[in-house]
């Protein structure tokens, strides 16, 4: 059995108590670590950024560049999938 990736900070998995707001499932999606989760990289539903093998990129909210998630974006997308 393989061990999960690392995720950049500052995303974390969707689970049973916190699913994606974009597909809602509960597996496979990264969600913003920040409180208001600004944005998603959803497995399932396309946009017009995809962001490597991890998904595609939605922004549910506005929220400055310098937001951290914006700047794991290039380190997501560089990560190779297992």
């Amino acid at each position: 059995m393989s061990k999960p990736v690392p995720l950049p900070a500052p995303w974390v998995r969707t689970a049973r108590g916190n699913p994606c707001p974009v597909c809602h499932c509960h597996a496979g999606c990264l969600l913003s670590s920040n409180t208001d989760a600004s944005a998603v990289i959803c497995a399932n539903v396309s946009s017009a950024q995809q962001i490597g093998a991890a998904g595609y990129l939605h922004i549910l909210r506005d929220s400055p560049p310098w937001s951290p998630w914006s700047r794991s974006l290039a380190r997501l997308a560089r990560m190779e999938p297992q």
